[in-house]
């Protein structure tokens, strides 16, 4: 090697530290968790559930990204995070509305994606992935509460008064079955001792 290119390396090196973080090194990101989805008026006065929109469990982030942003230029987009609960409101001006509440009177609305991670480690996991993200990096806002909570409260705890309805159900059928096989056993021990 020439005396210069060891002098334009070790210059490369030195300045190396004032550039730019450096992007995109993890490319894909699956968290476990739950995503739900709303069409709502800006005061909540009318919240929807978009049942479409829905998962649980193990969740791609860059196909929720994409699928929520594309076709979106020019449109104000968020990633809002909210460290307190764990939980990130995606939003995207695209999906502004007005929701005809009475007969030629409308509310302005807008659609919301909230998801909520199963614990910090995962919700870390996300905020690491968005802030290395060239293509979303620039989205990112902090809150300290849930933008538009009262239709957060409404769509998850109707999915967990949901679930208890559903267990409670499963319970019930499953003590039913259990006093009928008791009921049963009893007539038949009843019976084998009359016949003696």
């Amino acid at each position: 090697m020439k005396l210069k290119d060891r002098l334009l390396n070790k210059l490369a090196d030195k300045l190396k530290k004032y550039g730019t973080p450096e992007y995109d090194y993890i490319l894909s990101c699956n968290i476990k968790g739950e995503v739900k989805s709303a069409f709502m008026t800006t005061d909540c006065t009318t919240i929807k559930e978009l049942t479409e929109k829905s998962q649980k469990g193990m969740i791609d982030i860059s196909k929720l990204l994409d699928d929520e942003f594309k076709d979106s230029e020019r449109k104000v987009k968020k990633i809002i995070f909210c460290d307190r609960e764990n939980v990130i409101c995606l939003y995207n001006s695209k999906n502004d509305t007005y929701y005809e509440s009475v007969h030629e009177f409308f509310d302005n609305a807008e659609e919301r994606t909230y998801i909520k991670c199963d614990s910090d480690s995962i919700y870390q996991t996300f905020k690491n992935f968005i802030l290395q993200s060239s293509k979303y990096h620039d989205l990112i806002d902090f809150e300290y509460d849930i933008p538009r909570k009262k239709a957060f409260d409404n769509i998850f705890s109707n999915n967990e008064q949901n679930y208890y309805a559903t267990e409670s159900k499963k319970s019930d059928t499953c003590n039913d079955d259990f006093m009928k096989d008791e009921i049963q056993e009893n007539n038949l021990i009843q019976t084998q001792e009359l016949e003696r």
